[in-house]
């Protein structure tokens, strides 16, 4: 396997592993809280783990397309992806409406409508007739025989985009009421690492004549936002003395 396939495959497990611990620390902190906030935090982390997924099986696909596997199989993950996505963002939508209505909400007109998206989205990629696949570093590109028209690529945009605006537009505005603390901290670096990723995601991608060290942060954007929103989580030492102490008892759970 080419070099630069083992670094993409490498960036993608650590990523993941990165954004696993991440949902992992997001649910022991609130383990003891009440049922409202602790469905919220599963919600939360559900978010992380999608992300920690969606890394992982790029991971994979680099490995599958690597030993040249069908182009069925990496499809299949393709759709296996989005799927984790959409429900990763099914729990981000939720928790934000919780942040916005500090009340336990109903989780199943959610959950069912990026169910319907995702099925919208199998069926709009099966149309659009997969041809041939090619890897990069950056990971797994899938070529269709039909380019998606406007409409379709604005609609398929809007779920996928939509809850992580208002993911950081509701974590600035809640970290804004939040008075100095470590939990404020955390969420104004949550919101800005998922702002970061966000705008560098739309500005660089399918874009093919980057320069190198633009198209290396683009690869190594996701690990550095994970790490840095992980330390915002779990401080080691010599960070945590620098930060703001956590407060007595917590206006919002972050």
């Amino acid at each position: 396997m080419p070099l630069y396939l083992w670094f993409g495959l490498l960036l993608d497990l650590t990523t993941a592993a990165v954004f696993f611990s991440l949902g992992a620390i997001v649910l022991r902190r609130e383990r003891h809280a009440d049922a409202a906030v602790r469905l919220a935090t599963i919600a939360f982390a559900s978010w992380w783990f999608a992300v920690a997924v969606q890394q992982g099986i790029s991971g994979v696909r680099i490995l599958l397309a690597a030993a040249e596997a069908p182009l069925t199989i990496i499809v299949g993950l393709q759709f296996a992806t989005l799927a984790a996505l959409a429900l990763g963002l099914a729990g981000l939508l939720y928790y934000l409406l919780f942040l916005g209505t500090g009340r336990s909400l109903v989780s199943w007109p959610i959950l069912l409508g990026y169910c319907a998206y995702i099925g919208w989205l199998v069926q709009l990629l099966g149309n659009r007739g997969p041809i041939a696949y090619e890897a990069t570093a950056s990971g797994v590109t899938i070529l269709y025989r039909t380019p998606f028209d406007r409409p379709e690529s604005i609609a398929l945009l809007l779920g996928l985009i939509a809850p992580q605006l208002l993911a950081v537009v509701g974590l600035l505005l809640v970290a804004f009421r939040l008075p100095r603390s470590a939990g404020r901290t955390r969420t104004m670096v949550t919101a800005l690492g998922i702002a970061l990723w966000f705008a560098f995601a739309l500005t660089t991608s399918g874009e093919r004549d980057l320069p190198d060290v633009v198209r290396v942060l683009y690869d190594l954007m996701p690990l550095l936002v994970g790490v840095g929103i992980h330390l915002a989580y779990q401080p080691p030492r010599w960070l945590e003395r620098h930060m703001p102490p956590e407060l007595p008892s917590a206006a919002v759970q972050t």
